[in-house]
């Protein structure tokens, strides 16, 4: 399936003020600790093949996830993700077998996957209902990119759209917007991630 959301950092203090907003409606808030272990080769075979592959304990199941190469502009991310539940943080290779190519998974495998770098942050999120029957996801994240020797904060507003037109989640972003310091973000979790590795092999 696509996944489209926009993605906009801020300030802690920014997150605080939307979480305490009046118009959400806090009894639904979704609250959780989301813990991601991002896994590739040595020599960052998937990536450069177009995939990130992570496995998210999100507190009552483990979910692998494998997604496209990012495409974003403005802060809009777009791209082909595939989810399936795991029984534990190591990857399912029988999975990848379902997703990848013949050839690419042939390769795969005669290599080694290893954990490459972790995004921890606590999530608050929220479904909005909008007009056009749209929905979307209001997710608040606030944590870290985590890799070995070195780590970023995670300070951002995703607003994923599950239902309907995506216009209403540009309109509803604008809305939030001109209300609190929102700056569109075209960098994923995972490419933190990656950057993070480059710095700490830079050294």
């Amino acid at each position: 399936m696509q996944e489209i959301e926009l993605k906009l950092t801020c300030s802690a203090q920014t997150l605080n003020q939307i979480k305490a907003a009046p118009e959400l409606n806090h009894s639904k808030a979704d609250s959780r600790r989301v813990v991601s272990d991002y896994y590739d080769t040595k020599d960052l075979f998937l990536l450069q093949n177009g995939y990130i592959l992570r496995v998210r304990d999100i507190g009552d199941a483990f979910i692998q996830t494998i997604k496209t190469a990012n495409k974003s502009q403005a802060g809009l991310h777009k791209r082909q993700e595939w989810e399936t539940q795991v029984i534990n943080f190591f990857p399912d290779w029988q999975y990848l077998r379902e997703i990848l190519d013949q050839s690419t998974m042939q390769q795969l495998e005669k290599k080694k996957l290893e954990k490459i770098f972790v995004t921890d942050f606590t999530r608050t999120a929220y479904k909005i209902d909008l007009p056009e029957q749209t929905r979307v996801e209001l997710a608040l994240d606030e944590g870290q990119v985590k890799t070995t020797g070195n780590s970023s904060p995670i300070c951002e507003v995703e607003i994923e759209l599950m239902l309907g037109a995506e216009k209403q989640l540009f309109a509803y972003a604008k809305q939030l917007q001109a209300k609190y310091q929102l700056i569109p973000e075209d960098k994923s979790k995972a490419e933190r991630g990656f950057e993070l590795m480059k710095l700490v092999g830079s050294k």
